[in-house]
């Protein structure tokens, strides 16, 4: 993927920006909808395929397209202020597995949303946002789903005794779980999509409709299999660590444990499981007249191929938390009359801030020029500090009065006026991030570090519907 980059003199203004105290915002921020994101004035199209014709050349066609594609990225920046763009792609040959996907897919009246990730938002939030797509967008079907069995999945929120203890505690409690569960086995909502995909009422050339019943019994059959065989082989692992007595108390990671690395590379826990293979033959006949196809198209690292990894119950495509991991669309077969597309992750062109993006997980952190401004934006809704248990730096509280020292600190915490960059520079000197030369708190580094922490799931950002 290919974005635009931010010039020197924005960089430096975010920097500046970011030392100034936060204002914390209150919880009905964090309502949003649709057209707060997507207003009807500042909708921007996206390239479509120019039309071409059989028998031209792939150097005739391919001519053609990168033609139009420059007219198009030119009028973008044309119309709208370059500041107030998102970051969208750039890179052509990406648009290009775009327009295969839509043009093989199945064209109907309805679409279907996937809820995905839902171990990272509570019961009520995600049924009240489920009521909110169903109310604005009449005639799309909606599902949940998570790669996660119930476990990992957040607590109540009606269960906690207050705000701080509610943002904390997944913190711990999701990553303690994940780690230690094998994923596709026990993903939950495997039978809602499929039950999704059924009210939408696909037909194959010859007008048969698709059998959804037979495949939702066959799948919760498979999955009871699946959580049996799962069952049996934790048992025998107890058994054998209790007969050779090297039972190993596996510790509970802690957000001090985190490690820079744990977002990049490929992300299924089954190691060892055999990733098979998708079909990926080029074919002369036109696959709409033999089979239907279902393409799946969204954002990078909303949990595309990990919703085909946990309907086919197992490893089929690689997947990982770091965005544009998928490089080419695949096509995988459920029956042979019915197959699912994958399509690489794509961030369209909008109207939107740039922290949103970041912090959605749309844009990989390696590539984020100045990460201070989406620290600032997460702090600004999250009580980031409290909940990595930083302490402002003693000489900024304690100074100048004959201080008490650490009791004072204490003493003033909540009165301190945080900023994102004290809030990097005090995580940095947690985590022991000091410069090469100078040895100063590294910021940079610390506050890459919290942006993927926010796209793990470590530190929740949870945005509600507007009337939550």
């Amino acid at each position: 993927s290919v974005f635009a980059k931010l010039s020197q003199l924005e960089i430096q203004q975010r920097k500046r920006e970011s030392q100034m105290p936060i204002v914390r915002l209150p919880q009905e921020s964090l309502e949003i909808g649709f057209d707060d994101l997507y207003a009807p004035a500042k909708i921007i199209s996206f390239p479509q395929r120019p039309p071409w014709f059989k028998g031209e050349s792939k150097e005739t066609v391919e001519q053609r397209e990168e033609t139009y594609f420059q007219i198009w990225k030119d009028s973008i920046y044309s119309n709208w202020n370059a500041h107030e763009l998102s970051y969208f792609e750039h890179n052509l040959e990406v648009w290009r597995q775009f327009w295969r996907v839509v043009e093989i897919s199945l064209s109907t009246s309805g679409s279907t949303l996937p809820a995905n990730s839902i171990d990272l938002i509570d019961a009520p939030t995600l049924t009240s946002w489920k009521t909110y797509f169903q109310t604005r967008f009449p005639g799309l079907y909606t599902a949940n789903f998570s790669v996660y069995p119930p476990e990992a999945f957040l607590p109540d929120p009606r269960t906690t005794t207050s705000a701080a203890e509610s943002t904390a505690a997944p913190a711990s409690t999701r990553t303690k779980i994940s780690k230690r569960v094998h994923r596709y086995i026990r993903a939950v909502g495997v039978s809602s999509v499929l039950a999704a995909c059924r009210d939408v009422e696909l037909f194959d050339s010859k007008g048969k409709l698709v059998d959804w019943e037979k495949m939702i019994e066959e799948e919760e059959s498979e999955k009871a299999r699946r959580e049996l065989e799962e069952e049996v082989r934790r048992i025998k692992q107890e058994k054998e660590n209790v007969l050779s007595d090297t039972t190993t108390v596996l510790p509970v990671p802690k957000i001090d444990d985190y490690s820079e690395s744990d977002d990049d590379g490929d992300d299924d826990d089954d190691k060892g499981t055999e990733c098979i293979s998708p079909d990926l033959q080029v074919e002369d006949r036109d696959p709409r007249n033999d089979m239907i196809t279902i393409g799946l198209i969204g954002h990078p690292n909303v949990g595309k191929s990990s919703l085909i990894n946990g309907i086919l119950g197992r490893k089929v495509v690689s997947t990982s938390s770091t965005p544009g991991h998928t490089k080419h669309f695949q096509t995988i077969h459920l029956t042979p009359k019915l197959r699912l597309c994958d399509c690489p992750g794509l961030v369209f062109p909008a109207v939107l801030p740039k922290p949103v993006q970041i912090l959605s997980g749309m844009y990989k952190i390696a590539q984020v020029q100045e990460p201070y401004s989406a620290v600032q934006y997460l702090a600004e809704r999250v009580p980031v500090e409290r909940v990595l248990h930083l302490k402002p730096p003693i000489e900024i509280i304690g100074g100048g009065g004959g201080g008490g020292g650490k009791e004072d600190c204490e003493e003033h915490f909540d009165r301190y006026q945080w900023s994102a960059w004290d809030i990097c520079e005090a995580f940095a000197i947690q985590r022991g991030f000091l410069t090469p030369k100078a040895a100063r708190p590294d910021v940079y580094r610390a506050a890459n570090l919290i942006l993927r922490m926010a796209n793990d799931g470590r530190l929740l950002l949870g945005f509600k519907p507007p009337g939550y």
